[in-house]
């Protein structure tokens, strides 16, 4: 990491191991919520639906974390090359570090390749190795002492790294460097002119499509009798035009962080739809017809990060609040 900058890598291996480690953390859980649900029923505990956990949606979810960590420049993902191969049979047949006479560290010397290469072929300075397995990385004697230091085996492939076991003990270790880009957010900050035209034209400029998305969603299941005031109990869905209308922002908020803020408040929407019911009537199978339109005026509650990239992130619609016309 060079010093005026904070970037963060992580091998493919090592995202890989989380994700597979998070779905047996997920699967255990669920299990155990399984079998109180089952316990339960000994109780005469009267459970109003089946608790269900979706495992896949959950694990979808850490990926599109990740995703999204890359997507915004934060993470910055590193793969290996088959090329590695012929070294890591070297190394496993020497026992050298970070392979152990007692331990088959294959996932770790492939990791460390793909990271030593990394540093070397950018010639980056400053750079951390976040592990908790210091004793595979880090010199034994050293070590006994509380000192983490790269073993001497692994030097030979860089001399670049430092050690922390934590993202806290980096940010310990790097409170001053940190605190100067924070020096130069707040700076950059007083420059800005966050006011309601500025942020409005923001979001029709580069959110527009995630707000469509999120109002879709929200409506995807939602009561056609209370949107058109039926006096009957219709089932089907609802079509929305493609023009949103965006306009009135209120309640706006900035929260000052360290490197970034984050932007609140509420917005009107409005949009024309159409209602469809399910006919039951109809000798089409699944045949819908429709039962009414008009223009749907919301009022959404939302939040996004903005920082000295000055472009919106980490979109959230917090709210979706439907105004009877």
């Amino acid at each position: 990491m060079k010093s005026s900058n904070v970037y963060f890598y992580m091998s493919r291996i090592v995202l890989d191991e989380l994700v597979r480690n998070y779905e047996k953390i997920m699967k255990g859980e669920i299990d155990k919520l399984e079998k109180i649900v089952y316990d339960s029923k000994h109780y005469n505990f009267n459970l109003s639906s089946k608790v269900f956990i979706d495992a896949k949606v959950s694990v979808d979810g850490l990926k599109r974390f990740y995703q999204n960590l890359y997507n915004e420049g934060v993470l910055e993902i590193l793969y290996h090359e088959d090329s590695m191969m012929s070294e890591i049979v070297r190394r496993a047949v020497n026992r050298t570090k970070p392979f152990s006479d007692n331990k088959n560290e294959l996932k770790d010397a492939l990791t460390w390749l793909v990271y030593s290469k990394f540093v070397e072929d950018y010639e980056l300075d400053s750079c951390y190795l976040m592990t908790d397995n210091v004793s595979d990385f880090c010199d034994a004697d050293k070590l006994k002492k509380g000192d983490l230091e790269i073993h001497i085996e692994l030097l030979s492939d860089t001399k670049r790294f430092k050690v922390c076991r934590s993202f806290k003990e980096f940010v310990q270790k790097e409170e001053q460097a940190i605190g100067e880009l924070s020096g130069n957010f707040k700076r950059w900050l007083d420059y800005q002119d966050f006011d309601n035209i500025f942020i409005l034209k923001m979001i029709k400029a580069s959110l527009g499509d995630e707000i469509k998305n999120e109002i879709k969603n929200k409506f995807t299941y939602y009561d056609l009798n209370y949107l058109f005031n039926l006096d009957y109990d219709a089932k089907g869905f609802i079509a929305f035009s493609e023009t949103f209308y965006m306009s009135n922002l209120i309640d706006l908020n900035i929260n000052v962080l360290d490197e970034e803020c984050i932007i609140s408040g509420s917005l009107n929407i409005s949009c024309d739809v159409e209602g469809y019911g399910y006919s039951a009537d109809s000798d089409i199978e699944n045949e819908y017809a429709l039962i009414g339109e008009k223009e749907l005026n919301m009022k959404i509650g939302f939040s996004f990060s903005y920082d000295m990239n000055e472009k919106p992130y980490n979109f959230s619609v917090d709210s979706i609040e439907v105004l009877k016309n």
